[in-house]
């Protein structure tokens, strides 16, 4: 039974954001390919997928796609999402207007809702069959529309929506801030609080609700028990009678502030997978996908015939190496492009203009040029 996982925050491999996980064997494969990479491109990472009207629809951070103040909207990047078809090959992008930095996608009565993170708001996207979409605020956390709150989840259960939300902001930062809730938007009614960071509304097949306090390692569920994981707590779906919650480290850089976090990278097996038997609430089984990223998003249950023949053939770290390479490699040009050779070039004016040279300093300017495109190039 495979599940798909989503990647967020991403600073090396960003287009590697998609996979899947083979439950039975443990495999793990790429989702992206050449058919899907565009949708992708610019991306630190998927935050948000779902099944919609025979497509997968993925969405995710890309930079500008945050409001950096109060109402202002002028310069910021709408953000968009990818249409993918049953084999995950691109079919379209479309900008959503309106949606700034999104959280999480579920769907009620056909229309889609996301976590628009950067405005606090709740935002209903209204897709027609041309895939043009309009969109309204459902419910507004705050009158700024800015991340007072860090909205961060929604989901549907028992035909209403359900929302998590970390609070109001600590002086400190989001890390600090323990007046998370569960709530229905809807009315604004409290389900659960106070929480620690909390991510994920899902609802469960025996008609209870579960939810992520990511910050204390926990799930919690709506009959009062709860379960005690190793790991940031982000990241639900369901198959049969087992829960599978996502598990991530800790993050080097705040998104918030651009911050270093002063943590480590160690040795550690997260992100992983871990498997929760519903019936004990014991831990069965985890997945290490250590190889393959550092922070999970999304997880998503599909049945073995809704992914590609053959896909856990291939090589996954394999794969991710050598995206990391050329990651590396284009990053490397970009800096001695950006440093090395306007160097050169101011080297070689200084030196004409110091030594009063014309000729030979015009000859010696091309050549300092051409050593300077070819590490360009």
């Amino acid at each position: 039974m495979p599940i798909i996982v989503t990647f967020t925050n991403n600073y090396g491999s960003k287009h590697l954001s998609l996979g899947a996980l083979d439950t039975r064997s443990g495999k793990f494969a790429w989702l992206v390919n050449d058919d899907n990479r565009d949708a992708f491109a610019d991306s630190r990472g998927i935050s948000g997928i779902i099944r919609f009207r025979d497509h997968w629809v993925v969405g995710g951070y890309i930079p500008g796609n945050r409001l950096m103040e109060p109402d202002l909207e002028e310069g910021a990047v709408p953000g968009r999402l990818a249409f993918l078809d049953d084999d995950f090959k691109l079919v379209r992008i479309i900008t959503v207007p309106g949606m700034y930095w999104l959280h999480s996608l579920c769907e009620l009565n056909g229309r889609l809702y996301t976590a628009n993170t950067g405005t606090d708001e709740v935002l209903e996207i209204e897709i027609d069959d041309n895939f043009n979409a309009t969109t309204r605020p459902f419910h507004r956390m705050s009158p700024t529309r800015y991340d007072h709150h860090h909205l961060n989840s929604v989901a549907v259960h028992d035909n209403r929506l359900l929302c998590t939300t970390f609070g109001p902001k600590h002086e400190d930062g989001w890390g600090k801030s323990t007046q998370g809730r569960l709530f229905r938007p809807d009315t604004g009614e409290t389900v659960l609080a106070p929480l620690h960071n909390p991510h994920t509304a899902f609802s469960l097949s025996d008609g209870r609700w579960a939810c992520c306090e990511s910050k204390a390692n926990k799930v919690h569920f709506s009959d009062g028990s709860e379960v005690q994981l190793e790991g940031y707590t982000r990241g639900l779906t369901q198959a049969r009678r087992n829960l599978y919650v996502g598990l991530s480290g800790r993050r080097l850089q705040s998104r918030s502030t651009g911050r270093m976090m002063h943590t480590s990278v160690t040795a550690s097996n997260l992100p992983a997978v871990a498997v929760v038997d519903l019936d004990s609430n014991e831990v069965t089984r985890v997945f290490s996908l250590k190889h393959f990223a550092t922070e999970i998003y999304d997880l998503y249950y599909v049945p073995s015939s809704a992914l590609p023949k053959k896909l856990f053939e291939q090589d996954a770290v394999a794969i991710r190496m050598r995206q990391l390479e050329t990651d590396l490699m284009e990053r490397s040009q970009k800096a001695e492009q950006a440093w090395v050779t306007p160097r050169l070039r101011k080297t070689a004016a200084d030196t004409a203009q110091r030594l009063g040279l014309y000729g030979p300093a015009r000859a010696a300017y091309r050549s300092l040029r051409r050593v300077a495109e070819r590490v360009k190039g």
